[in-house]
């Protein structure tokens, strides 16, 4: 349920910055919103539903090279943006004040899986992966 209000609040954000329909004359004189102005709306609509912005690029790195040392199939050859996106996933559940630890822990669980392993690394490496979570991409959650 929450995925999808967080779809729908980031589409109505992107149809707003975007526009809508055809307009008049005047309205085709009018610039179209910059990238800023979109990234500025999905910004607004994740940080609405919960979700923390995108860590800086010294928290990116550390988060994965943190999530390496405790198992390197946690990144392996998957793309960095996912890696992080499934953290700043967890710190809405983390933020959402519903889950209590062994909670955040088993949908961490679930959410950090590798080819290797389907149904995550375990509870000893999912409770890693949440400090890992909770020091780089939402700190203040």
């Amino acid at each position: 349920m929450r995925n999808k209000m967080l779809i729908a609040a980031i589409a109505i954000a992107a149809v707003t910055a975007l526009g809508c329909g055809a307009g008049s004359d005047e309205d085709a004189a009018t610039p179209a919103p910059t990238s800023a102005t979109a990234d500025d709306s999905l910004a607004s609509a994740a940080a609405a539903a919960g979700i923390p912005p995108t860590p800086s690029p010294e928290d990116w790195a550390a988060y994965i090279s943190a999530l390496m040392d405790i198992n390197p199939d946690i990144v392996g050859d998957k793309d960095e943006k996912t890696i992080v996106d499934r953290g700043r996933s967890q710190c809405q559940s983390i933020g959402n004040g519903e889950a209590d630890e062994a909670k955040l822990v088993q949908l961490t669980n679930l959410r950090f899986s590798a080819p290797g392993y389907p149904d995550g690394f375990g509870e000893e490496t999912a409770t890693q992966i949440l400090a890992v979570v909770r020091q780089f991409i939402c700190p203040d959650f």
